[in-house]
C-alpha cells in the first residue's frame, strides 16, 4: 500500500524513503519531488479528511523541520476544511433560495393562469353572442390570440430549467504551483534561529 493510502487511512504522518520497499506510487511522487526522502502528512480540519501533503526531505533537515511541516499540514487542513464548509454552506443556501423562488414562481404562474382561463372562456361566450356582428370577430380573435400568447409565456417561465441545474457540484479552484519546501525551510530556519538566539 502506498504511503498516500496509508496516511489517508490511518491519519498519521509518515517518512518515506526511496528504497526497495517503496511502492510505484511512492517512487513516482519522490521522483516528482526530486528527492530520495519525503514526509507525507494528512490534511484534516478536525472533522473530516481534506487531503494529503507530501514534503521533500533532505539529510540536512533538522528534527524541528518535521514539527514545522506537521504544523503547516494541520493549519492548511483547517483552512481548506473551513473553506470547503463555507462553499458548501453558500451553495446550500443558494439552492434553498432557488427552490423557494421556483416554488413561488410556479404559484404566481398558476394564479395568473386562472383569471386568463376565465377571460378566455367569457371571450368564447361573447364570440357566440356576437356571431351576427362580423365586424367584432377580428377584435375578438386578436384578444383570444393575446390571451393564448400570455398563457404560453407563463408556461415557458414554469418550464424553464431550474437554476440549480447550472450550479457546479464543486467550486472551481485556481491552483498555482509553488515550492512549499522552500517556504517550510524558511519557516523552520526562522523558528530555529528564534529559539537558539538569546532574547
Amino acid at each position: 500500500m502506498s504511503s498516500i493510502a496509508r496516511v489517508w487511512r490511518d491519519q498519521n504522518a509518515l517518512t518515506v524513503d526511496d528504497d526497495i520497499g517503496a511502492t510505484v506510487v511512492d517512487r513516482q511522487i519522490l521522483r516528482r519531488l526530486d528527492t530520495d526522502r519525503m514526509y507525507v502528512a494528512p490534511l484534516s480540519d478536525g472533522e473530516s479528511q481534506v487531503g494529503i501533503l507530501a514534503f521533500r526531505l533532505s539529510d540536512e533537515d533538522p528534527a524541528e523541520a518535521l514539527l514545522a511541516m506537521n504544523g503547516y499540514a494541520i493549519e492548511l487542513g483547517r483552512w481548506l476544511g473551513a473553506l470547503q464548509r463555507d462553499d458548501e454552506r453558500r451553495l446550500r443556501l443558494l439552492r434553498d433560495y432557488q427552490a423557494s423562488h421556483e416554488k413561488r414562481l410556479r404559484e404566481i404562474v398558476h394564479e395568473a393562469n386562472n383569471p386568463l382561463s376565465i377571460i378566455h372562456n367569457y371571450l368564447h361566450i361573447l364570440e357566440l353572442r356576437l356571431k351576427d356582428y362580423p365586424e367584432t370577430h377580428e377584435q375578438l380573435r386578436l384578444i383570444a390570440a393575446e390571451i393564448r400568447r400570455t398563457a404560453a409565456i407563463f408556461k415557458r417561465v414554469v418550464e424553464f430549467p431550474p437554476l440549480s441545474a447550472s450550479l457546479p457540484d464543486k467550486p472551481d479552484v485556481n491552483a498555482q504551483r509553488i515550492d512549499l519546501n522552500d517556504i517550510v525551510r524558511n519557516v523552520v530556519e526562522l523558528e530555529y534561529h528564534r529559539r537558539v538566539s538569546p532574547t
